[in-house]
């Protein structure tokens, strides 16, 4: 460590029992390890969480599982599974980011572990919220200084590409990091600007391949040696996606994502803005509330995080000085005739 680098620590004390994996939840607890809670990672005592296998180096786990400790729990067992759920009665926060009913199945739902440990903080990643059309304490008393600079947060949630620049030892191209085919956005029908499809094949899962295979129709493909292999497939990059994209073409984003996402394979349409404000599940859920602000109103999103399942409200953003007397008589136990003789003299 050198002297430009100062461990925060303000999560001292916190244990994290840490079930995710790949990117999106190992983001979230690695954040949480660099504050300084003792965030213990279960994986499988074969082979570790699935980020550490399928790939050709281990830059892609350690990005983003810094600062992190890690146990081999068979979770299969009864007897893992009990060694879990008792390590839950002593953690602060218990994290995953399984697909959809996966942790249920591995009987480590929120029921099992808030009836174990009521205190814990449950935290789940998914990729769609609950709802969705497309779902399948330790402070001392004293503050701290936290600082951010813009430059340094978008630095640190583009680090995926300093996995592939330390793989080549060259600047890594301007294009996701991963290296994988087909991997992208794919055109849909009707054609317009918007009409695309995202979809991911992975390295650490060899049959997303012969299952987009199977679901296009052209299974003949399955063992090609032009194709058969990820890093055959990267050599044969622009016949790989067109192949794809003859069949997302003849499909609406929403069926392409239906469908490919029924075949196993990660898969989602590339909506805009209109597109989300228009979508009835929002509003239902309180994800897009409408703001009002005077004589204006926009619908806007609010803070992601759930408490006790439900999104924190959206309230108006001020007026010009509409609490000033409110908040100097909360914080300061002004009267309101403080307030005006201090607006009189010009001070508010």
């Amino acid at each position: 460590m050198d002297g430009t680098t100062v461990p925060p620590n303000c999560l001292a004390g916190i244990k994290v029992l840490d079930l995710t994996q790949f990117e999106a939840g190992t983001t979230c607890t690695e954040a949480l390890a660099w504050m300084g809670a003792d965030v213990v990672k279960v994986e499988n005592p074969d082979g570790g969480e699935a980020g550490r296998r399928g790939v050709s180096d281990p830059y892609y786990f350690m990005i983003y599982n810094a600062n992190k400790r890690s146990i081999t729990v068979n979770l299969k067992s009864e007897s893992g599974l009990a060694l879990v759920k008792d390590m839950a009665k002593h953690a602060d926060v218990f994290a995953e980011n399984f697909g959809p009913g996966v942790i249920e199945r591995l009987g480590l739902g929120y029921d099992v572990i808030s009836a174990l440990n009521p205190r814990i903080i449950y935290a789940q990643v998914k990729g769609f919220g609950v709802g969705s059309l497309y779902e399948k304490g330790g402070s001392t008393g004293k503050g701290r200084r936290l600082q951010a600079a813009m430059q340094d947060s978008v630095m640190h949630y583009s680090r995926g590409m300093f996995i592939r620049q330390a793989q080549t030892g060259q600047a890594a191209p301007r294009r996701p990091a991963g290296g994988n085919a087909p991997s992208g956005i794919f055109p849909c029908k009707p054609g317009g600007p918007n009409d695309y499809v995202y979809l991911l094949t992975s390295r650490a899962n060899p049959e997303h391949w012969p299952r987009l295979l199977k679901l296009i129709g052209r299974e003949e493909l399955i063992g090609d040696p032009r194709y058969d292999k990820a890093s055959a497939r990267v050599e044969h990059e622009a016949e790989v996606n067109e192949i794809i994209a003859q069949w997302t073409r003849q499909h609406t984003k929403e069926e392409a994502m239906a469908l490919i996402s029924g075949a196993g394979v990660p898969a989602g349409a590339v909506f805009d803005s209109m597109e989300l404000t228009n979508e009835p599940s929002f509003y239902e859920r309180g994800i897009l509330q409408t703001m009002h602000h005077g004589d204006w109103k926009m619908t806007m999103t609010t803070w992601p995080v759930r408490f006790d399942g439900a999104p924190a409200p959206i309230k108006p953003a001020p007026l010009l000085g509409e609490h000033t007397t409110e908040a100097l008589g909360d914080w300061l136990g002004l009267s309101a005739e403080e307030v005006e003789a201090l607006r009189r003299e010009g001070t508010v």
